[in-house]
């Protein structure tokens, strides 16, 4: 037989379960991100060793310069968000754009009304949450296979 104390809420339970669940998410989240760079790397050596020795050093540091490839820009920063195709004075271009992500805090107030073995209750709890929104991050410009121009937002 399972006794409960008479002031024991279930809905009282969860935003400590939220916030561990949400700490375990980031601690993953945290723990992937740190090696992508060498991920990619590792995953492509060919394309790595292909690069100039100066263009080496900068994609270890996640960094990229005009004149780069997209094999470069790749391996810096990955994979674009998107992809677009245009022309400009006659010359066509690709753009790369990187989407990167704001998180937004909310709380949820949540108010109930229960019934239990010695008659109606009232409870009412705050629940932490976190979106995201998304927003360009970075835009890279190549024009004949190289890049021309970049931008990124600190």
């Amino acid at each position: 037989m399972i006794v409960k104390s008479p002031n024991y809420n279930p809905h009282m339970q969860a935003p400590a379960l939220l916030a561990r669940l949400f700490l375990c998410a980031a601690a993953l989240v945290l723990a992937s991100c740190g090696s992508s760079i060498e991920n990619r790397i590792s995953r492509y050596p060919e394309k790595f060793a292909r690069l100039p020795s100066e263009h080496q050093n900068l994609v270890r540091q996640g960094r990229i310069k005009e004149g780069m490839n997209k094999d470069a820009v790749y391996l810096a920063w990955g994979t674009p968000g998107s992809v677009r195709m245009g022309s400009e004075g006659g010359q066509s271009y690709e753009s790369w754009r990187f989407v990167g992500h704001y998180p937004v805090w909310t709380d949820t107030v949540i108010i109930g009304h229960g019934r239990g073995y010695h008659g109606g209750y009232y409870y009412t709890d705050i629940v932490p949450s976190v979106g995201y929104v998304p927003y360009n991050a970075a835009e890279v410009v190549f024009k004949n296979e190289r890049v021309s121009r970049w931008d990124r937002q600190r």
